[in-house]
């Protein structure tokens, strides 16, 4: 089972960020962040895919080890609003 999974694995990972974005403001006596008060609130998330191999800057020449300049890939991105 191992060694089919090992066949199948795709290049890629996939990242899930869950950002809450908040708009408010300060009293005329805030002294530091536990003094903002919100107003309004949003959901977003954001997926990302990044491709595993590392490549240089021009997103198609593989990097060997041991060089510099390497980047990862970023395959797609893709940001939903969340309604609830």
């Amino acid at each position: 089972m191992r060694a089919l999974a090992e066949l199948g694995q795709t290049r890629t990972w996939n990242l899930f960020v869950d950002v809450i974005a908040q708009t408010g403001h300060y009293g005329p006596n805030a002294q530091g962040l536990t003094d903002f008060i919100p107003e309004g609130e949003k959901r977003y998330w954001l997926h990302i895919a990044l491709g595993r191999d590392l490549v240089r800057a021009d997103g198609i020449t593989p990097c060997q080890p041991g060089d510099t300049g390497c980047q990862v890939d970023v395959l797609g991105t893709q940001l939903e609003e969340v309604i609830q």
